[in-house]
């Protein structure tokens, strides 16, 4: 009997409530003749706890592969701009769909607090074109701005705050690469001078990161396809590029013959 062996990679269930019952008489619907008793010795053997102990005591990856279709992380960044009388902090909130890691900066704010947190979350929960309007469980870190009120916002809406333990920024990877990836990428490129500015980059960054950007997690494609104009289903010998913030950011594509 075998299992296909990338699994792992293409989401197959692990059977988290599965007893030796189910699990025989799946094995049943699949030509196996096996026994209850068996089916419990190749799970010892193998490590595996019964049912209701693997039910209590799930990894943090296997919640976040049986959550993986409406999962998302949000987490903040600071930025430091040239203002009139010096630097100034801003700080960046941003929200990811891990499923497909598309990205959206949610708000850009000097000094954000709760009443300003709870219109973020109501932008977000916007059932038109909300970011978060099809989630389900959202990741983030204890920081204070994650207020009680905030997390009732989303709540009230079907989503599952998941706060992650103190100083383990590895259970929240993806949002914690994106921040490098934005870091090194973009902002520091360029002497930002102001919010305005400062929005700017974030827009171009995301649009380029979203739509033109590969990633090497998606074995080197894009995150969102562009359909580029043409006349028929063939493609032209000539490369395209494509810049943004004046070359920091370039895109190559052939466009359609």
């Amino acid at each position: 009997m075998r299992f296909c062996p990338h699994s792992r990679k293409c989401g197959a269930p692990h059977f988290p409530g599965w007893g030796y019952t189910k699990i025989r008489d799946a094995l049943w619907g699949l030509k196996h003749d096996i026994a209850r008793s068996t089916v419990a010795s190749i799970l010892e053997e193998a490590g595996i706890e019964p049912a209701p102990e693997r039910s209590r005591n799930r990894t943090w990856k296997q919640f976040l592969e049986s959550h993986w279709g409406s999962l998302y992380a949000c987490d903040f960044f600071t930025v430091e701009t040239l203002g009139a009388f010096g630097a100034v902090r801003y700080l960046v909130f941003f929200v990811m769909e891990l499923k497909t890691q598309k990205v959206h900066f949610a708000g850009v704010r000097i000094a954000p607090n709760d009443a300003w947190m709870k219109q973020m979350a109501r932008n977000l929960l916007d059932c038109c074109r909300g970011f978060l309007r099809n989630a389900t469980h959202l990741i983030h870190d204890r920081d204070p701005l994650f207020s009680k009120a905030w997390r009732s916002t989303l709540g009230d809406e079907g989503v599952k705050c998941i706060p992650i333990p103190r100083r383990s920024p590895n259970c929240n990877p993806h949002a914690e690469r994106f921040v490098r990836s934005i870091r090194n990428g973009c902002l520091n490129h360029f002497v930002i001078l102001g919010e305005r500015h400062l929005r700017h980059l974030l827009g171009e960054y995301v649009v380029h990161y979203n739509t033109e950007r590969f990633h090497q997690g998606f074995g080197g494609q894009l995150i969102t396809e562009q359909d580029e104009p043409g006349n028929d289903n063939g493609v032209s010998d000539v490369v395209r590029r494509r810049e943004r913030l004046g070359g920091v950011l370039n895109f190559y594509h052939r466009n359609a013959a």
